[in-house]
């Protein structure tokens, strides 16, 4: 920092660890998809959309999620180079915000064509229903696939059909960042009798996804729990998959980031960054403690927890026969990864409980531990899984 000394920083203007974390993970996605998609076929075209870029670069010297975006793209470029055409959308309405954007890129970037850049200043949320509009019309390009990385101040222009027409075209990607704490804080009241007029937009976003009677909107809940609900219901009845990434940004106040796809294999990489940033908490993010002797421990015991639940699940799941399809959408549907599953199977198998028969001759298979628990067996299952007591 050159133009300021630390004590002249207002503490609103420096990047915070749970906003860190936030763009991490935003970063990490990011180059996963994008490395994925530089060799995949069927995709000639990306359009990444931040519409609420904010102002790129922190009093701090931190970049935000415009800048990390910029340089995931010329990152991946230069590892796996591609003719791909990758178009980054960066929109704010604040005009100062997109030009310090714009020229902290021509500065660090001097002639350097990673990607195609738009910059706008638009109102984010008329900008974000043109492009659902656009995402609903039946003739739509093929090849083309759309990553929005939505982070609004809030939650008030959020809609069920908004997000739904993003998602209709079967070729987008959502990561939306939501005030958990504050919303699950006003649950309650949203749905009350004396529901105060500040409260009607949350009541208006928990009704698009929660019919009447549902517990969200009748009872008290943990903050986790509330997270868990909310990532079901934006599955919208199962067309889309979902996750959810909390984000503590103090002992009572959390967010936390929802990721939306139509594909399965790319939800199932999402889930893969998830697991692999699993701290001594659990998933997600939590602010360093000052006591870290038994985080391990901690961490062993969550995952063993985890993973007990996750066998409960299958064995009930395994009450009739199954397709090393259906056990790889199961274990990804629910959270969990192929690994999850093989584990699960390997016991079983170990200990005479488990029948694996060839899907075409039906002949018993004998060889340990060929389970092929992919993606690919979804459409093209070979396998036929059978758990006896």
């Amino acid at each position: 920092m050159t133009a300021h000394s630390t004590n002249m920083v207002s503490a609103k203007d420096v990047m915070k660890p749970h906003s860190e974390a936030k763009v991490c993970f935003y970063q990490k996605y990011l180059e996963i998809k994008l490395l994925i998609l530089s060799s995949t076929p069927f995709v000639r075209e990306i359009h990444v959309y931040d519409p609420f870029c904010g102002r790129g670069v922190y009093a701090d010297g931190k970049t935000g999620s415009a800048i990390r975006a910029y340089e995931t793209i010329d990152q991946v470029r230069k590892q796996r180079p591609s003719d791909k055409r990758i178009v980054l959308h960066l929109n704010d309405k604040n005009k100062k915000h997109i030009a310090a954007v714009k020229g902290y890129i021509g500065e660090h970037y001097p002639g350097n064509h990673a990607c195609e850049v738009i910059y706008t200043s638009q109102d984010a949320n008329q900008m974000l229903e043109n492009l659902a509009a656009k995402s609903w019309q039946k003739t739509k390009p093929s090849g083309v696939l759309n990553v929005f990385f939505i982070d609004p101040y809030g939650y008030k222009e959020i809609k069920r059909s908004f997000l739904e027409r993003l998602m209709s075209s079967g070729d987008s990607e959502i990561l939306l960042f939501l005030p958990i704490s504050f919303m699950h804080r006003f649950t309650l009241h949203a749905f009350s009798n004396q529901v105060t007029p500040g409260a009607i937009p949350l009541r208006n976003l928990l009704t698009d996804f929660f019919p009447e009677g549902h517990p969200i909107r009748t009872e008290e809940m943990e903050v986790q729990q509330y997270i868990e609900c909310l990532t079901r219901a934006f599955s919208c009845n199962g067309r889309f998959y979902t996750t959810s990434y909390p984000i503590e940004r103090n002992a009572h106040n959390q967010f936390a980031l929802f990721f939306f796809s139509t594909n399965l294999l790319g939800f199932e990489k999402v889930l893969c960054m998830e697991w692999k940033m699993m701290d001594a908490f659990g998933f997600g993010f939590h602010q360093p403690e000052s006591e870290q002797l038994f985080d391990d421990f901690f961490k062993q015991e969550k995952l063993n927890s985890m993973k007990e639940m996750f066998r409960v699940r299958l064995t009930n799941f395994m009450s009739h026969i199954r397709t090393n399809g259906d056990l790889y959408k199961f274990a990804v549907t629910n959270g969990f990864l192929p690994t999850h599953v093989n584990d699960v199977l390997r016991v079983w198998q170990n200990a005479g409980m488990l029948i694996i028969r060839d899907m075409i001759t039906g002949e018993i298979l004998q060889k340990r531990n060929m389970f092929k628990i992919a993606y690919q067996a979804v459409r093209n299952p070979n396998l036929l899984f059978e758990l006896r007591a």
